[in-house]
């Protein structure tokens, strides 16, 4: 069953009138969970109109299964229904507003970051890991298979939004013991990445120095919805512009919608996608989050593409680009991957 039926639980829950402006806004004693916590917004919501079964983890979880898209016993998964449930419960004013159009998407995470964080979460980071293994299986297939068109000695290697550069490595091995390459050397461009002696770390004022480095294949993975929007396209369009006649662009997304939906069922799907990313990234990496204390989460933005944004960027780089934009599964969180070429 496609991850596209969650939509059909937006009309089943009855989200199509939440377009229309609250009716009351509580603005004075705010909800509070048990732990008092700062909260992102000071607006909220006195009706509770948000759909029920995400308040149910048990609910939530069959939902889920029904659609195929959660699996029993999923370290990850049942982490995700979990804390999602249990912040929907505790706390429904800021997703009421959320689907009341009174909060931005980012704004909700950053509440459920703070809650998750109050209430002591934490997750096993190898079984978090572990638990992308299919994800991982399906967009590094899709991945190599365009790799598979390069062939030269030396192969620059860009990874943007690095992180700890496990996946660059691993594909710079791949790339190697494959004959595709003598060699790779491996770039980073990521504000929060640590200094590794085996890679080179990039700054926006390197990407466009004269003497900047000439990048054969640029990797953006699962990253650029975590951009800025102020910065997420001028460093990644100055990068791809830094890459060779014949150089090769790989993005994987995840949230990205190619296909028109009604605002409702948008939100319900982007909110689903988003608070497991957060749980997903609190198992992986917790100090991104801890590093800001006392403003936990601080450094986590959330927005995710729209298919006009892909394009966008084919338009607006200095080079002419091909551009081929395919799902790959599976169903939750989907995986949107865009491969971009210079034209020959």
């Amino acid at each position: 069953m496609p991850v596209s039926n969650i939509f059909s639980l937006a009309k089943r829950f009855n989200l199509s009138g939440l377009n229309s402006p609250p009716l009351a806004a509580l603005k004075e004693n705010p909800p509070l969970s048990i732990i008092p916590r700062p909260l992102a917004t000071g607006l909220f919501i006195v009706k509770n109109n948000i759909p029920s079964f995400i308040q149910n983890k048990s609910a939530l979880r069959n939902t889920l299964k029904h659609l195929e898209v959660y699996r029993s016993g999923q370290y990850l998964h049942d982490h995700f229904t979990h804390w999602l449930s249990d912040y929907a419960k505790s706390e429904p004013a800021p997703l009421q507003s959320y689907f009341s159009g009174n909060l931005e998407l980012n704004a909700v995470c950053q509440d459920f970051i703070k809650f998750c964080f109050y209430k002591n979460i934490f997750l096993d980071k190898e079984k978090t890991l572990q638990s992308f293994e299919q994800h991982n299986r399906i967009s590094d297939d899709a991945f190599k298979k365009e790799l598979a068109t390069l062939k030269k000695e030396k192969i620059n290697l860009l990874g943007f939004g690095l992180g700890d550069g496990y996946y660059e490595k691993s594909i710079a091995d791949y790339l190697v013991k494959q004959g595709l390459a003598q060699s790779v050397k491996i770039y980073g461009f990521d504000p929060f990445a640590e200094k590794m002696e085996d890679i080179q770390l990039l700054t926006k004022e390197m990407i466009v120095a004269s003497n900047k480095p000439v990048f054969d294949v640029i990797i953006a993975r699962w990253v650029l919805h975590h951009v800025d929007l102020k910065d997420r396209w001028l460093d990644f369009i100055n990068c791809i512009n830094a890459s060779a006649p014949d150089s090769l662009v790989l993005i994987v997304e995840h949230g990205l919608l190619q296909n028109n939906r009604s605002l409702p069922d948008k939100k319900l799907y982007q909110l689903l996608n988003a608070t497991f990313d957060v749980v997903a990234n609190i198992g992986i990496r917790p100090h991104w989050f801890t590093s800001t204390m006392p403003d936990i989460g601080a450094n986590f933005f959330i927005h995710y593409l729209e298919p006009e944004d892909l394009l966008h960027i084919k338009n607006k780089a200095s080079i002419q680009l091909t551009q081929n934009i395919f799902e790959v599964g599976p169903n939750f969180p989907n995986q949107t991957i865009c491969c971009m070429r210079p034209k020959l």
